[in-house]
This record gives structure tokens, C-alpha cells and sequence, in this order.
């Protein structure tokens, strides 16, 4: 079985931890928080990965700056070698109140200060990207892993149109008018969907009833 393929069982298999407990991604990523405040990290110090050095957080932007649909977004950060304490930002994700994935983004610098690495340098970490957890955001490190194998691609192409639009340098990279530098939309339906299709064998496509 390919990564991608791994990555969809991954991705099916948390999103069914969480619907089968009546709970959804998207409550999970609060990380045990009673309330859900604009502009607030989840969890608090965000999460991160004592061995890969990758980390995330959950938050959301007021009612009127969010995406339609949205409940919130992941952001997650790669480190960056030879500068302690800086890290990059790889994708942003965007979830529905029911813990699927609307959208994946880009950003321009000033939005999170990260240390800014340009595309082929950064798609030059997705295959290693590693995220883990204890406890609670276990499932929600798991998932984020398999997300970026999922939709390695859809980030790879982002991370490029990111550069594009901004040039990687300059005034550019603070211009507060630009906040979201490249993104796209996704549906995790239809790609799992397309991959089970993928999946089946022509013999067997050959039992499948048409109707």
C-alpha cells in the first residue's frame, strides 16, 4: 500500500474515532477547552512534536473574517535547522463544524513571523512530516500527519503559488494586506471517494452492478 493510500485509511479511521463518540475533529482540536474564544490557540502553548520539532494549533479568526463554513483552522509549522526556537509554516487547514476539511492555505510572513523558507526547500520536508501526541490530541496529530500525505500535492503547488504571489523577499512579506497567499479547496468526500474507486481491480469492477 502507497503512503497516500495509508494516509486515507489514517485520515477514515480518526474521523470515525471521533463520529462514533458523537464528537467531531473539530470540538477535538479545543483540546478540552469549554469555550471556544476568537483568536485563542488549542491547546494554549500549541503542540509541539518533542521529536520531529513540527507543532500546530487550532484557532479561529471573528465570524466576519472567516472562510464560509468555517469553525476554525490548523496551522502547522515545520523547524527551521540552525535557528532555535524559528520555525516555518507549511499549510493552514480549514475545518466545518463537523470536523471535515473545507479548504488548505498559505500565508504570508507576518501572519504567524515564521522564518520564511522558499517551496523547494519546504517540499522538501513534506515526505518526513511527522506529528505525535499523547492523550487527547493524539488522534489529532495522526490525522494532521496523514493530511499533509493526503494533499502533499494540493501543498506542494500552494507552497509554490505562495512564492509567486509574494517573491519570497522584500515589503512583500509584510504587506498587511495580504494575509492568505494561495489557497484551495478540498473536499475529503470525493477524494477518498476517487482513491476507493482507484482501489478496485478491473476484474472486480467487472462484478460491480452499474445501477
Amino acid at each position: 500500500m502507497d503512503a497516500r493510500a495509508q494516509a486515507a485509511d489514517e485520515v477514515i479511521a480518526v474521523q470515525w474515532h471521533y463520529a462514533s463518540r458523537g464528537r467531531s475533529l473539530a470540538a477535538a482540536a479545543l483540546a478540552g477547552a469549554q469555550r471556544f474564544v476568537e483568536w485563542s490557540h488549542h491547546p494554549r502553548e500549541d503542540h509541539v512534536d518533542a521529536a520531529s520539532g513540527a507543532r500546530f494549533y487550532y484557532h479561529a479568526h471573528p465570524a466576519g473574517e472567516r472562510a464560509e463554513g468555517e469553525h476554525g483552522h490548523f496551522h502547522l509549522f515545520v523547524p527551521t535547522p540552525g535557528q532555535p526556537d524559528a520555525i516555518s509554516h507549511l499549510v493552514g487547514i480549514s475545518l466545518d463544524a463537523r470536523g471535515l476539511p473545507l479548504r488548505l492555505f498559505t500565508t504570508n510572513q507576518w501572519v504567524t513571523g515564521e522564518a520564511w523558507r522558499d517551496a523547494p526547500r519546504m517540499e522538501a520536508l513534506i515526505a518526513g512530516f511527522s506529528l505525535r501526541a499523547h492523550g487527547r490530541l493524539a488522534p489529532v496529530a495522526r490525522w494532521l500527519t496523514a493530511m499533509v500525505r493526503l494533499y502533499d500535492a494540493e501543498i506542494i503547488q500552494l507552497l509554490h503559488e505562495r512564492d509567486r504571489r509574494v517573491g519570497g523577499r522584500g515589503a512583500a512579506l509584510q504587506d498587511r494586506s495580504l494575509h492568505i497567499t494561495s489557497q484551495r479547496a478540498v473536499s475529503l468526500p470525493d477524494r477518498l471517494g476517487r482513491m476507493q474507486a482507484l482501489r478496485i481491480s478491473p476484474e472486480e469492477n467487472d462484478h460491480v452492478p452499474s445501477h
